[in-house]
């Protein structure tokens, strides 16, 4: 987006230049950012980025970055932190659809290199944190999954009045970024009595991800509307779901 502002500072070479840039709004592909604003400083073929900021989906990303032209292939380094971000309304600008809602706090930290966007994205590597608050998964019934499971081993009938989605504690996870690939690398949240934990592969370019959920029940019960599990075989022990889909 600031490509066209910010390539004057490649003619700058040994010398110095600063830009100062404050906009009302800006809207890129139906998703509209409020007072974005941009102030970089360049010098000796480097270009630090001091602050790339916006509001949108409700929160507010904040960026700091080094751009090093010194070398043929240039090299970034970057901060990037969000908080307070709606999952729900950046999914449906980005996919058409949300399968999931909640507050999105989160920080990175990593580099890439390139001469375009595609490069950038395939040399990436950063770490970060992510924070999901009061999490819905609209689609899916974790819980359901769980009594389903073990009412099998219990071989007792299954409890059918199930709502069709999931209201999960807040998400705590560690991510890796490589490429186009995301690798949440652990996880912990849980709902009612059941504690879930685990970790998953997001591909990118293939739009697909393998997530694995590991719970444990600690009571008799999962929830006071859920299901009664009195089998010591289920319950204080792990049970693995896994979640694959596009």
């Amino acid at each position: 987006i600031f490509a066209p502002l910010v390539a004057p500072l490649l003619w700058v070479g040994d010398g110095n230049a600063a830009i100062d840039i404050s906009l009302d709004g800006l809207t890129v592909d139906n998703i509209t950012a409020e007072k974005p604003q941009i102030k970089l400083k360049a010098a000796n073929n480097i270009v630090q980025i001091e602050q790339l900021a916006a509001h949108v989906f409700d929160g507010d990303i904040n960026a700091t970055a080094t751009i090093n032209l010194q070398c043929k292939v240039p090299k970034v380094n970057f901060t990037t932190t969000v908080s307070g971000l709606a999952v729900d309304k950046a999914l449906i600008a980005t996919s058409g659809e949300a399968n999931l809602t909640g507050s999105l706090t989160a920080k990175f930290q990593g580099q890439t290199q390139g001469n375009n966007a595609e490069q950038l994205h395939q040399s990436l590597n950063a770490n970060g944190k992510i924070n999901l608050a009061k999490p819905y998964l609209t689609t899916f019934n974790i819980e359901k999954s769980y009594c389903d499971i073990a009412a099998l081993i219990e071989k007792i009938p299954r409890k059918n009045d199930w709502p069709q989605g999931s209201h999960l504690n807040d998400v705590q996870a560690s991510v890796r970024l490589k490429g186009k690939h995301v690798f949440i690398e652990r996880y912990t949240t849980g709902l009612g009595n059941i504690s879930l934990s685990g970790k998953g592969h997001i591909d990118l370019g293939k739009e697909h991800f393998d997530l694995l959920a590991i719970s444990q029940l600690n009571g008799d019960h999962t929830s006071e509307q859920g299901c009664l599990v009195k089998s010591k075989r289920v319950r204080d022990k792990d049970i693995p779901i896994r979640c694959k889909d596009s």
